[in-house]
């Protein structure tokens, strides 16, 4: 019985390492629902249905089918209960071996971090960070090229995404 109890968490171990969440992950959860903070989780199935509802808008309609996940996190700016936090600090520890830098700003009290990360020839995610005076954590999930994100800066509300692309 003793080998049993001993053995059991070894076979268990190889099944815990794999289901720990990234850094990423771990910012989300923590400030998801929590008060100072506006959550925003857009799932592949909602990208779907706009993407039938949007076909006559030309190549968005594709692209739209493309992403997996939206995930935003923004801190409000009026929240006393957020003072404190920056995002790019907590993040500092994490290594983005596997994201390209695609845009750097580095102000006195505001840092932005634009990253790539690709799989087989295509974006696999998109991440915003933004931390300092402001934070804002946006990741975008999917299979899509940047001639997709360039479609999806034609959508209202995501005009900004025009920019870093340019």
């Amino acid at each position: 019985m003793k080998k049993i109890a001993f053995l059991l968490p070894l076979l268990i171990l190889p099944f815990l390492v794999n289901a720990q969440k990234s850094p990423i992950d771990k910012l989300f959860k923590k400030y998801y629902g929590k008060e100072g903070f506006t959550c925003v989780l857009v799932n592949e199935e909602m990208f779907e249905v706009i993407s039938h509802m949007e076909k006559e808008v030309g190549d968005i309609g594709g692209t739209l089918g493309k992403i997996k996940r939206v995930r935003v996190i923004a801190q409000e700016d009026d929240s006393l209960n957020t003072e404190g936090v920056n995002f790019m600090e907590e993040l500092k520890e994490v290594k983005f071996n596997e994201y390209e830098e695609l845009v750097v700003v580095k102000e006195s009290d505001q840092e932005v971090l634009v990253l790539a990360r690709e799989e087989n020839g295509k974006l696999a995610e998109l991440l915003v960070v933004v931390g300092g005076k402001e934070n804002v954590l946006v990741s975008v999930e999917g299979k899509f090229t940047m001639e997709d994100l360039e479609a999806l800066s034609e959508l209202e509300g995501l005009e900004a995404l025009e920019n870093v692309l340019d």
